[in-house]
């Protein structure tokens, strides 16, 4: 769940956005964020470079529109627990402007706009019959890229644990996996056996499946009713053919980790 934007914890962790968290009716709000974070280079990196966070959240009566990373979403669905819309979103390739150089000298993966669309909804426990403050929420996403980059597609799902600690302290923990689809895999893991010449990398041929398991961590603290702060921490483990790519296993690490930190200011 690492590479490129998806790494970020989305508004939906940055801004906890009323359609899980509020049990009343929808009212208009707006709230941006700002921030900066720490990702790897790119998927199967052991070197980071920083990332700025840039969040929004706007919600009527009728629909919410946020961004995720570099992409934007929209929820659709009228009940205040269960979200459902359409996505879209850039995800950046890799090239030569890499510090590996076994790397540099792979085939270039070009930029994707990957489209698509998710599922989600949370509940709080005490609705499910558990004697706690918290609330559980789940997410599934589909997104095929339609730019020729990777030219595959990602389905993603996630489990997010969201608990007050204080009346302006909260914190959330979410675990997610990832699963590839074959062009995916083989945009970013593959090693032809020219690509293994030009780089001295061993060649491989990854397939389809499941490519990371992720766990984040956030603290959200509140200042004010209009001003907050996030802390982020992520780490995500490169599994199956992701994690046995030479790409990982010769030149980088199948541990990934983001951290970051987030100004939000709720405008209305």
């Amino acid at each position: 769940m690492i590479q490129g934007a998806r790494i970020l914890v989305s508004a939906f962790i940055l801004t906890l956005p009323s359609a899980v968290l509020a049990q009343e009716a929808r009212k208009p709000t707006l709230t941006v964020s700002a921030g900066i974070g720490a990702k790897p280079e790119y998927e199967g990196a052991d070197t980071y470079e920083p990332l700025p966070l840039l969040e929004f959240d706007h919600e009527n009566r009728f629909i919410e529109v946020r961004s995720r990373g570099l992409g934007i979403e929209a929820d659709f669905a009228p009940a205040l627990t269960f979200q459902a819309g359409p996505l879209a979103r850039y995800r950046g390739g890799r090239d030569d402007d890499v510090d590996n150089s076994a790397v540099a000298a792979l085939s270039e993966v070009g930029e994707s706009i990957e489209l698509g669309a998710y599922i989600g909804g949370g509940a709080p426990l005490q609705r499910l019959g558990i004697n706690d403050p918290g609330i559980v929420a789940g997410r599934l996403s589909f997104a095929h890229d339609v730019n020729e980059g990777h030219d595959g597609f990602l389905v993603e799902g996630s489990l997010s644990f969201i608990r007050p600690v204080t009346d302006d302290l909260k914190a959330i923990v979410s675990l997610s996996t990832s699963y590839a689809s074959g062009r995916y895999m083989d945009a970013f893991f593959d090693v032809s056996a020219a690509d293994s010449v030009a780089s001295g990398l061993a060649p491989f041929s990854a397939n389809a499946g499941f490519k990371d398991v992720g766990i984040t961590g956030v603290i959200r603290y509140a200042f004010t009713d209009n001003w907050s702060a996030a802390f982020i921490g992520n780490y995500t483990r490169l599994v199956g053919d992701a994690a046995d790519s030479s790409i990982v296993k010769q030149a980088g690490s199948p541990n990934q980790f983001f951290s970051g930190i987030s100004i939000n200011y709720k405008a209305f």
